[in-house]
């Protein structure tokens, strides 16, 4: 297949899209909350004594089209230039992103400490969707978690849906500060130093709707493809 019909195939069924969460945030085992709807502030690992867990829930309504690759970008602050640096810990530690038993509703309001608490056991505890390892060089970056198999068939499962995600360092070892992401607060509703959004950005296929069913969104990809290998045969017999 030549390299045109290749950018023919790619312009007729990919396309990105970049969603910011209807909230983050964090709970911890002692049934505290980063609080208030507003704080999206999702600090995660040992903090003062305290096990965090963080969350992300994203509206896919009106995302219709196969998700063929996925990422969450999330900004992990810097003391230069925030409130202070996101990541503390050993030499390096281990942050997961996993499915989550919660409703997304569930994680949208405020909690009480037994909302809280039932809602801790569920994050970062379920199929692992990503994972990142580093340490305090990531701190001013963002740090990006691609989605496995199993998050891509979770997304896909619930396109023009709600979603939710939870998140634990897996790696801790003790009770001292061991956590990423502290001192984050992308809608400066904390109010901290505002630090940059969170992104889910999603790679789509040709948009499923009920006048083009799954099958049918390969035709444009054939079509090209079929166009250039006549041209091609064209081009050969005058040549000969």
């Amino acid at each position: 297949v030549s390299s045109v019909a290749l950018a023919l195939l790619g312009s007729a069924t990919a396309h990105a899209q970049i969603l910011n969460p209807l909230r983050s945030g964090w709970v911890n085992q002692g049934g505290s909350s980063s609080g208030i709807p507003a704080n999206h502030n999702y600090l995660v690992g040992n903090y003062s004594l305290q096990e965090h867990r963080n969350f992300f829930v994203f509206d896919l309504t009106g995302i219709n089209s196969v998700i063929t690759s996925a990422s969450l970008e999330l900004y992990n602050p810097s003391a230069a230039v925030n409130s202070g640096n996101g990541y503390g810990g050993d030499a390096t530690e281990t942050y997961d992103l996993t499915s989550t038993t919660s409703a997304p509703g569930a994680l949208l309001g405020n909690f009480s400490v037994p909302t809280a608490t039932a809602a801790f056991a569920t994050l970062g505890t379920g199929s692992l969707f990503a994972s990142v390892t580093t340490g305090a060089a990531s701190n001013g970056t963002t740090l990006v978690l691609n989605f496995n198999a199993a998050g891509l068939a979770y997304l896909n499962a619930n396109l023009g849906q709600q979603v939710a995600f939870g998140g634990r360092v897996s790696s801790l070892s003790g009770t001292s500060d061991q956590h990423f992401f502290a001192f984050s607060d992308p809608t400066g509703g904390n109010p901290l130093i505002q630090t940059p959004p969170v992104n889910l950005v999603l790679q789509q296929g040709a948009a499923l709707t009920p006048e083009m069913p799954a099958g049918v969104q390969a035709i444009p990809v054939l079509l090209a493809v079929g166009g250039m290998a006549l041209y091609q045969r064209k081009k050969r017999a005058l040549q000969n």
